[in-house]
C-alpha cells in the first residue's frame, strides 16, 4: 500500500539461435520449432523470473526445455548460445547488444511477457526519483523492441 509500480515495458520473449543454426535465418518461428532443442537457461538454483517464464512458456507449446548448459549471467547464457551448445529465449532488448554472432527470431505464438516494473515508494519526496519516475513512464518515452526479425537481427556482410 505504501508503494507504487507502473509496468514499464512488457514483450514477449524471442528466440536466440547461434547464426548457423537452421531455424536462425527465419522471419519468425512458432515455439513448438523448439521442441527438442538444447536450452543454455539460468540455474533453478538463483530463482529467476526470467527462467520461470521460459520453463512456461515452453510448457505453453506443449514440452519441457532440456537444459544442455545452465549459466548464471545473461551474458554467458547468449555466449553459449553462440558456441553452438544450445539456444534460448530472452527479451527482446539483449539484441541491441550486437556483441556475438547469434541470430534473434520472433515467435509468433509467444504470449508469456517479460515485465520491467517500477516500483517506488508512494510517499516519496525524492526529486530526482520523481523525475526519473516522470520520464521513465512517459508512453513516449518508454521503449519499443521491433519484433521483426531484420530489426533483431540484422543481416552479416
Amino acid at each position: 500500500e505504501d508503494m507504487v509500480s507502473e509496468v514499464f515495458v512488457s514483450p514477449p520473449l524471442v528466440a536466440v539461435f547461434p547464426r548457423r543454426h537452421v531455424l536462425a535465418s527465419r522471419r519468425s518461428i512458432r515455439l513448438e520449432d523448439l521442441t527438442g532443442e538444447a536450452f543454455v537457461p539460468f540455474p533453478t538454483s538463483i530463482h529467476s523470473r526470467l527462467l520461470e517464464i521460459i520453463v512456461a512458456t515452453c510448457a505453453d507449446a506443449g514440452f519441457a526445455p532440456y537444459v544442455a548448459q545452465e549459466a548464471h549471467h545473461l551474458h554467458t547464457v547468449l555466449a553459449l548460445v553462440d558456441a553452438g551448445v544450445g539456444v534460448t529465449l530472452a527479451p527482446p532488448w539483449v539484441a541491441h547488444a550486437r556483441a556475438m554472432d547469434i541470430a534473434y527470431v520472433p515467435a509468433g505464438n509467444s504470449t508469456r511477457t517479460y515485465d520491467l516494473v517500477f516500483v517506488r515508494r508512494h510517499d516519496s519526496t525524492n526529486i530526482a526519483l520523481k523525475r526519473l519516475w516522470t520520464a521513465a513512464t512517459a508512453k513516449q518515452c518508454a521503449p519499443t523492441w521491433g519484433l521483426d526479425r531484420n530489426e533483431l537481427t540484422p543481416e552479416r556482410t
